[in-house]
């Protein structure tokens, strides 16, 4: 797994999935407005995103239990 933080996550985790399509690709940046999937942290706000090309991880569990953590 790659993690990376960012201004905008999806079109970095997008570029960065094309180069290491093997890998799990997260990128994480503090949205001060909410759109998108955002979770709360503390006292900030956080949009992941998440790329994998491989097929060989639902990256949609990992998403879920990342969540529940978050609440």
């Amino acid at each position: 797994m790659l993690v990376f933080k960012a201004k905008k996550s999806s079109v970095l985790s997008t570029i960065l999935s094309s180069f290491y399509p093997e890998k799990i690709i997260l990128v994480l940046s503090l949205k001060e407005k909410l759109f998108g999937r955002v979770f709360k942290g503390k006292y900030k706000r956080y949009s992941i995103s998440l790329r994998n090309r491989s097929g060989k991880y639902d990256l949609g569990i990992l998403m879920r239990e990342f969540a529940k953590e978050m609440e």
